[in-house]
């Protein structure tokens, strides 16, 4: 625990300490070095300084477990190994999921379930582990950037046209139905402020984010479950996933449900943030800081 000292803080993570200060300010919470809570993101950032285990543009969603076994990484080679050779009922051990049932009840409905997150908090082994404990083939991530890796536009991602994108997202929606339609597991990270198409603007940690509605299109579109989790490191340096209750798609018009479980999903992000604010990367938390502040 001796990160925990002040003179270690002060000598070896000052910037690291400022910028997580202006993280609680902005959160609103207090009391955080005192607690531990600036050790625990410590921590949790360990993760994020070993390098990748596959290349950001991998091809085929569902070759993760050969890219972490194949990984020049040893620490990636170990894990994937590791994931692979551990039986099914003890992975939970390794890997501590905690509301499993919430997608469990939806897939014995025979329905889909979108895994409902955002970026910046800690996943090693990705969605292996919970891949493993489903019994499906994969969890692939929905977003446009999978099919500009698999087109020469992968070069130029920053670049490409408002159609492009457009032409693009029309493709994974059609990708990520058909897996729901199947009674498959798909995941969104729609935290990415993306400009181009329909936005909603939502106010999160202080913050005004443009948040598009894929996710919630895509639930009615094919009926399946939205079930929002979250990822955090615990004390002894496991990782968990903690998943909630589904979102109630309830009444209205299609644009009124879309825009109210798009706030939903930001007041989720905000309440997550509050309750583990050590569980993000100083990455997203700079980012975080650098938005707009709300009107």
């Amino acid at each position: 625990r001796w990160s925990n000292n002040p003179f270690v803080r002060n000598l070896l993570y000052s910037h690291r300490k400022k910028l997580f200060t202006k993280w609680q300010d902005v959160l609103g919470e207090g009391n955080y070095l005192v607690s531990g809570t600036f050790q625990q993101n410590l921590l949790t950032n360990m993760f994020f300084f070993i390098p990748k285990a596959t290349s950001k543009f991998e091809k085929d969603p569902y070759a993760l477990g050969q890219s972490f076994q194949k990984s020049s990484i040893p620490f990636w080679r170990t894990l994937g190994k590791l994931i692979v050779e551990t039986p099914t009922e003890n992975i939970t051990a390794l890997f501590p999921m905690e509301g499993l049932e919430y997608i469990q009840e939806a897939r014995n409905r025979g329905k889909g379930v979108i895994l409902l997150s955002f970026h910046g908090n800690p996943h090693p082994g990705g969605f292996l582990p919970l891949a493993k404990v489903l019994k499906v083939e994969g969890i692939p991530t929905i977003s446009y950037l999978i099919p500009i890796r698999q087109s020469g536009l992968h070069d130029s991602v920053g670049e490409i046209t408002e159609l492009e994108a457009s032409s693009l997202n029309a493709e994974i929606a059609l990708y990520g139905q058909k897996i729901l339609q199947q009674g498959g597991v798909v995941n969104f990270a729609s935290d990415t402020n993306d400009h181009s198409g329909k936005t909603y603007n939502v106010a999160i940690g202080n913050r005004n984010y443009q948040i598009k509605g894929g996710f919630a299109e895509m639930a009615l579109n094919t009926g399946a479950s939205i079930v929002p989790f979250n990822r955090y490191c615990l004390e002894d340096g496991r990782i968990k996933m903690e998943f909630f209750p589904p979102m109630e798609i309830g009444e209205g018009t299609r644009e009124e449900i879309v825009e109210r479980l798009v706030r939903e999903y930001g007041a989720f992000i905000e309440n997550c943030w509050r309750t583990h604010s050590d569980g993000i990367s100083w990455a997203r938390i700079n980012r975080h800081l650098e938005q707009k502040h709300e009107n």
